[in-house]
């Protein structure tokens, strides 16, 4: 058998209801300048974002069309080809029309010839590399404060950003745009 409540013990939970959401909410107040000095310490720390997908890899291009200086690049373009197609194609345009410079080193391949020949046009300058030995599968950018890896096998992508880390890439980018200026002039470019 149930009875009813008196209508009067309603307003009497929602008082006590109402007085345990004020204490929460006056305990979080109290902890508020505690939890913005630990946010304020996380500022330094790199942050890493997870994308998936062909759309996440666009999501990738996109914010890289941020960039506020010059992209270095290591291109699997062949592959890239394959599974992007024509997006790639306004993406060139699009970063051509921002003025955004990109040096990038490639394996060699079809695809990576027809690149070089037109690179002028696309604020782009290539070093191609022999395929048989660099065969490298994933597509990575540093620009800004940023190092993106972009595998198109397995249709995932990481951006990291961190000044450090973004910074030591540049370098050692550097390093291997120097040495592919040899294989670079070795290749025929069609």
């Amino acid at each position: 058998m149930f009875i009813a409540e008196p209508p009067d013990r309603l307003a009497e939970y929602a008082d006590r209801e109402s007085k345990k959401w004020h204490g929460r909410a006056e305990a979080a107040r109290q902890l508020l300048p505690a939890l913005s000095s630990l946010f304020r310490t996380t500022e330094g720390r790199p942050t890493i974002r997870y994308f998936e997908g062909v759309e996440g890899l666009k999501e990738i291009y996109e914010d890289s069309l941020k960039a506020k200086d010059m992209i270095r690049a290591y291109s699997a373009v062949e592959e890239m080809k394959d599974l992007m197609g024509d997006y790639m194609e306004r993406y060139y345009q699009r970063r051509t029309k921002k003025k955004i410079y990109i040096k990038a080193i490639t394996k060699s391949g079809t695809y990576a010839a027809h690149l070089k020949h037109v690179e002028k046009s696309f604020y782009r300058e290539l070093r191609l590399v022999p395929a048989d030995k660099f065969d490298f599968t994933l597509e990575r950018y540093i620009y800004n404060n940023k190092v993106a890896y972009m595998s198109f096998r397995d249709r995932f992508g990481v951006i990291i950003e961190s000044r450090d880390i973004a910074h030591t890439e540049k370098y050692i980018f550097e390093l291997a745009w120097q040495a592919a200026k040899k294989y670079d002039s070795e290749i025929k470019h069609g």
